[in-house]
């Protein structure tokens, strides 16, 4: 889901500043009437599916446990030597 809104942002974006040089995306050159609208509402769709991904990603990844106390094997900052 990342990976389209990067695709929706790159579009809108590109579609809006496209036409000031005289070009086009051929993808969004049905939409030319209405632009720059258009190219605007796409980057915010893309936007908002990156942050959409974003948060879900977040909250899918399980929380680190603690550190254990100090002296116990998996601390090895006690480990003289």
């Amino acid at each position: 889901m990342r990976n389209l809104g990067v695709l929706l942002i790159v579009l809108g974006l590109g579609s809006f500043i496209l036409p000031l040089i005289g070009f086009q995306f051929t993808l969004m050159s049905w939409v030319d009437l209405y632009q720059p609208w258009a190219g605007i509402g796409v980057a915010i769709g893309g936007v908002a599916l990156v942050l959409l991904a974003r948060s879900r990603s977040g909250a899918a990844s399980p929380p680190t446990p603690p550190p254990g106390p100090p002296g116990t094997p998996s601390d090895t900052s006690s480990a003289g030597g």
